[in-house]
C-alpha cells in the first residue's frame, strides 16, 4: 500500500496558547498506544506559522513519532542570506523543518510570481528542504 501524506497548513489564526494547545493534543492522541490517530502508511506534515517553527519541533521531537509526523515550513525567502527584513532563509527553516510549501495562492496573490517560485524552490533544495509545490 502506498503511504498516503496529509499536510496541515495552520496559517495564521491561533495564537501561541492555541498553537500550544494543539500541538500538544496532536502529539497525546498520534503516541497513544491504541492511537486516537491511524498513521499506518500515512505521513503528517504539519506546517506552523514560522514565529513557531522551534516551538513545534521541541514539542514534536521528544515525542519519537518517527517519519510518520514531520514539520514543513509555509513558505522560505527567495533570497539568500543577508539584510532582508521580515524574510525566512531556507537554512533557517531547515534546522526544524523538513518540507516547505512554495507557490501557495495566498503567496501568490501577495506577489509570487513564477520566477519567485523557482528561486524558492532553489533555495529550498539548496537547504535540504523537501518542497510541497502548490499548483493553480
Amino acid at each position: 500500500m502506498e503511504n498516503n501524506i496529509i499536510v496541515g497548513n495552520l496559517k495564521a489564526f491561533l495564537d501561541h496558547d492555541e498553537l500550544s494547545h494543539w500541538i500538544k493534543t496532536f502529539v497525546r492522541k498520534a503516541g497513544q498506544s491504541a492511537g486516537s490517530y491511524n498513521l499506518h502508511n500515512k505521513t503528517i506534515i504539519i506546517c506552523p506559522p514560522d514565529s513557531h517553527l522551534q516551538f513545534f519541533y521541541d514539542t514534536l521531537m521528544p515525542a519519537h513519532l518517527g517519519d510518520r509526523v514531520a514539520i514543513g515550513a509555509q513558505d522560505v525567502s527567495a533570497l539568500t542570506e543577508g539584510a532582508h527584513t521580515g524574510e525566512i532563509m531556507a537554512q533557517t527553516v531547515s534546522q526544524w523543518a523538513r518540507y516547505t510549501l512554495i507557490g501557495h495562492h495566498e503567496r501568490r496573490v501577495a506577489g509570487d510570481t513564477p520566477q519567485t517560485i523557482q528561486e524558492k524552490l532553489t533555495q529550498a533544495l539548496a537547504a535540504s528542504l523537501k518542497p510541497i509545490v502548490c499548483l493553480e
